[in-house]
């Protein structure tokens, strides 16, 4: 996003201390940054939030002094009320310090960025404060107010959340992991398992699980004598696929049923959904597929990746009483890099803030007179670019500011994307961006998807087209893109499209076992340590020396 000098009025910081830390700032109702901190100091899931809190302010070009309130957040037991954390030597007085309801905070942020005067809203993560797991809202104009959910004397285990972390620990991976074991779902049989894992009491999720992590799963098969296969197979025994089938079939009931009867009880049939459930794109597609809602909106920072903006919309609305509706366009938050830090760097000016720059992979670079042009022939030429445009992503997403991109025709460009560039497993999809108003040739729907939240069926005429893009199911994790939203990623699609008749490319993050890349330097040193053929950046195009 392009920064406007800002009337220093109301500013609030938003603050999130747990895993996937990071720092937002609103001035005047309005979110004008962030980021979360795995970018910054380059380790995945973060805690912290220093370098997020100081990034945040010299993007916006502000000072601790112009600070009207810090609004910090967490997981389990809830902070003090005026926690200060590593910011209490900053010397601003204790009641510029509040803090935030985890679950209210992911509230806050879908609710205020959706496009609803009303709604209900939906909340599932691993765990919130306390023992939460789901909470249930009514989002009306200006009032949020909590209409129920988990008990409170519930252990967290039974939670959606937290029984799909259970699983996908079980399967081998951390509990941020989960986009994993959906992944390796479509590979599986879930009719090989009839044990319901969850049911409904009233509006209460009751799980099957009484333990958290691995044990809970293998404690709960013991108890039914289900056999499982071992643990930590990451998708290498049949058994765990069909495992993995399991719990996701699961979760998409449940979550079914519990919003079915939401919209029963409160009469709200547009949905606001946060929580790092809401990241689960096959199981929002089959609440989309069902209609038990007419639209659903979540906020592409679905994790706690979004607390921050959620903490300082709500600090906001403490100070001001209001949040201007502004409804959101885009998911890029972190600040833009001009053409004189970018070239302070393509020329070695400066010492690299990514230290672990190959130097001995020598590279050349040059000024291109339309770089969607240029990179659209690489593209259909059958070459790997990385991707860096404008401001970064706040999402685990890639939506064409810091992407790797290849051309979706080409199978082989996906195998090698996972096997060289990414280093990622086997089964794990990749997904397409597309001009919006070429979704519905391809795609089952006509809906704008913008965020790749929703995993579509490709129509059946289509699939010997785009298989590079296209899950064992048939589905594709879809970004629909507009040149209002998008102008220079739409350009390089249009060229692409003008090329091949294909309105689409492969985007995946721009990383490999990393965070994804937020400066330049991150950009080339990535790129320099890959196999990926040329990288497109601001209007520059680089490439290695043979």
């Amino acid at each position: 996003m392009n920064y406007q000098p800002i009337s220093k009025n109301t500013i609030v910081v938003g603050v999130n201390e747990g895993h996937d830390g990071g720092a937002a700032i609103v001035v005047d109702g309005i979110v004008r940054c962030a980021i979360s901190e795995e970018k910054l100091n380059r380790k995945k899931y973060s805690p912290g939030y220093l370098n997020s809190f100081f990034y945040c302010l010299n993007a916006l070009n502000l000072k601790v002094k112009d600070i009207s309130l810090i609004v910090f957040s967490n997981y389990g037991k809830r902070l003090p009320e005026h926690y200060q954390g590593m910011l209490k030597s900053l010397g601003i007085p204790p009641k510029k310090f509040i803090t935030a309801d985890h679950h209210l905070s992911h509230a806050f942020g879908a609710y205020f960025l959706s496009p609803f005067d009303e709604a209900l809203i939906l909340v599932i993560d691993g765990q919130g404060n306390g023992n939460d797991t789901e909470s249930y809202y009514i989002g009306e104009g200006q009032r949020i107010e909590k209409i129920g959910g988990n008990s409170p004397n519930q252990v967290p285990a039974k939670g959606i959340g937290r029984t799909y972390e259970a699983f996908t620990n079980f399967l081998g991976w951390i509990d941020q992991e989960a986009g994993k074991t959906m992944a390796l779902a479509a590979y599986g049989d879930a009719s090989k398992i009839s044990i319901p894992l969850f049911r409904l009491k009233g509006l209460k999720v009751i799980g099957a699980l009484d333990y958290k992590y691995e044990r809970g799963v293998i404690e709960f098969a013991k108890r039914y004598s289900l056999d499982f296969g071992p643990s930590y197979s990451r998708g290498n025994n049949p058994k765990s696929i069909d495992v993995a089938a399991y719990v996701q079939k699961e979760v998409e009931r449940i979550l079914i049923e519990l919003i079915t009867k939401l919209v029963e009880n409160t009469g709200k049939r547009k949905l606001c959904y946060a929580g790092g459930v809401a990241l689960n794109c096959v199981a929002n597609y089959k609440l989309f597929q069902k209609r038990i809602v007419d639209d659903i909106f979540i906020l592409p920072a679905a994790s706690d990746k979004g607390q921050a903006i959620g903490n300082a919309l709500y600090g906001f609305y403490k100070l001001e009483g209001y949040i201007p509706r502004q409804p959101l366009r885009n998911d890029y938050f972190g600040r833009e890099y001009s053409e004189k830090e970018i070239l302070s760097v393509l020329k070695g000016e400066k010492v690299y803030i990514e230290k672990h720059i190959p130097t001995q992979r020598q590279f050349l670079f040059e000024r291109q007179n339309s770089i969607p042009k240029t990179a659209a022939q690489l593209l259909a030429d059958g070459k790997i670019i990385g991707w860096f445009q404008g401001g970064s992503e706040l999402g685990p997403r890639a939506l064409g500011h810091r992407s790797i991109l290849c051309d979706p025709r080409n199978i082989k460009l996906k195998n090698q994307l996972n096997e060289k560039i990414k280093h990622r497993e086997w089964f794990r999809p990749f997904a397409p961006s597309c001009l919006l108003e070429k979704t519905p040739e391809y795609f089952a729907y006509d809906n704008s998807f913008p965020y790749m939240l929703f995993a579509l069926p490709v129509k059946s005429d289509k699939k010997t087209k785009i298989p590079a893009v296209i899950h064992i199911n048939g589905t594709s994790r879809i970004q629909t893109v507009t040149k209002e939203d998008n102008d220079i990623f739409f350009d390089l699609i249009k060229e692409f499209y003008n090329i091949t008749g294909i309105p689409m490319i492969l985007n995946t993050s721009f990383n490999s076992q990393e965070p994804i890349v937020e400066t330049p330097e991150h950009a080339l040193s990535t790129f320099l340590k890959t196999e990926m053929d040329y990288l497109a950046i601001n209007d520059f195009l680089v490439w290695k020396k043979k």
